[in-house]
């Protein structure tokens, strides 16, 4: 029996459905929800039948997993640099403001710490 129970978290199931579909299309929720399924690495990367993917890339081994996080790191790096790191900070703050504020429960993002992630 799963130790999950549902209606243990108040809200959760409505916290988790609202990133779930901020983030993916609703096929892909659907199927996730209803039917359960897990996907493993490779699985998750390659989803494009619903035109997303819940994973950025997917690898064999742990030096290759932390390879291919230092080649993605570079990569984002080049993009953003120390002068524009605020900008970046901000647009992708505003790309979640809205589901950052529902798991908060109204609760501003940047002084509770959740957004500091970001």
């Amino acid at each position: 029996e799963s130790p999950i129970k549902p209606g243990l978290f108040k809200d959760a199931d409505m916290k988790m459905m609202s990133v779930l579909l901020a983030k993916l299309p609703i096929p892909f929720v659907r199927e996730i929800v209803l039917t359960g399924k897990r996907y493993d690495g490779v699985q998750a990367a390659n989803a494009s039948r619903f035109g997303a993917s819940l994973v950025d890339a997917a690898v064999e081994g742990e030096e290759n997993m932390l390879n291919k996080a230092i080649e993605m790191a570079k990569e984002l790096a080049k993009k953003s640099p120390p002068r524009n790191r605020r900008t970046v900070s901000v647009l992708k703050y505003e790309l979640v403001r809205q589901y950052l504020l529902l798991l908060t429960e109204g609760a501003d993002p940047i002084s509770s710490g959740i957004a500091s992630s970001l």
